[in-house]
């Protein structure tokens, strides 16, 4: 991908972003619609001022975890309280974690049916669904999309994701995620800010960069429509705020703490 190459939204991405555009007006939908313009300003500065552009892509990705923080905030979710949309930490933690959740679910593809993403016109509106492609022409999904629980055979006991966890800090080559995750946050001071032995960083390939942060936005945005329209709590959320804090925990600060 060219230094000034971002792809547009697909089709269905926009749609998906009209639907969040046309939902109740919260705090979250606003990260959302602030972490849209501050793409679109990403591309308007990308040629003249990449460094700006980069900054605007990163701020784009933190708007989005924090309407997510908030979303779950919104619908007082058990330990959705102890989410700090502040934190840079948090914010650069939430589509990490979403990752290490695909990895799972990748790692499971061949037990799994195909599944694809649908929007569908239902009684209290249009929703965001997960379709399951079964054998024989079939396909079946879930009236709430992430109403489901993920358990072991065996054991009936929930599934952990700390395997895919490793296996995240290995690819990343941080070490840790708490390492890792640390650089992310650091990465706006760098293309800001001197260091004592250097002027800031200039992001060599800005459009690749300017479109992975779109990406992260993108499937942000998705979770959130899965989530947004439901006051009842959906179990596989749940679930993943319970491990996303676990997660919060071991990067060693207070979940309450704000600023950097």
């Amino acid at each position: 991908m060219s230094v000034n190459s971002v792809p547009e939204f697909t089709p269905f991405e926009r749609k998906c972003i009209e639907l969040m555009q046309g939902g109740p007006r919260s705090h979250a939908q606003l990260c959302f619609r602030s972490a849209l313009l501050h793409l679109e300003k990403a591309r308007q500065l990308l040629e003249h001022d990449p460094a700006m552009a980069v900054f605007r892509g990163i701020t784009a990705e933190e708007e989005a975890a924090s309407g997510l923080m908030r979303c779950l905030q919104d619908l007082n979710y058990d330990g959705a309280e102890r989410l700090n949309p502040h934190n840079h930490t948090h914010k650069h933690a939430v589509f990490q974690f979403i990752r290490i959740v695909g990895l799972f679910f990748r790692e499971c593809k061949d037990t799994l049916p195909e599944t694809k993403l649908r929007l569908l016109n239902k009684e209290a509106g249009v929703r965001l669904v997960i379709e399951l492609m079964l054998p024989n022409g079939m396909s079946a999904m879930s009236e709430m999309p992430l109403h489901f629980s993920v358990k072991e055979r065996e054991t009936k006991e929930w599934v952990s994701f700390d395997s895919q966890i490793r296996r995240f800090e290995v690819a990343q080559r941080a070490g840790t995620v708490k390492a890792f995750l640390k650089a992310e946050a650091n990465r706006r001071n760098e293309i800001l800010y001197a260091s004592s032995s250097a002027l800031p960083a200039v992001v060599r390939d800005g459009g690749g960069f300017i479109a992975e942060r779109q990406r992260r936005v993108i499937v942000m945005l998705y979770a959130y429509l899965m989530i947004c329209p439901y006051s009842e709590h959906q179990l596989f959320v749940s679930y993943s705020l319970a491990q996303f804090l676990e997660l919060l925990c071991r990067l060693g600060g207070r979940h309450n703490q704000g600023g950097n």
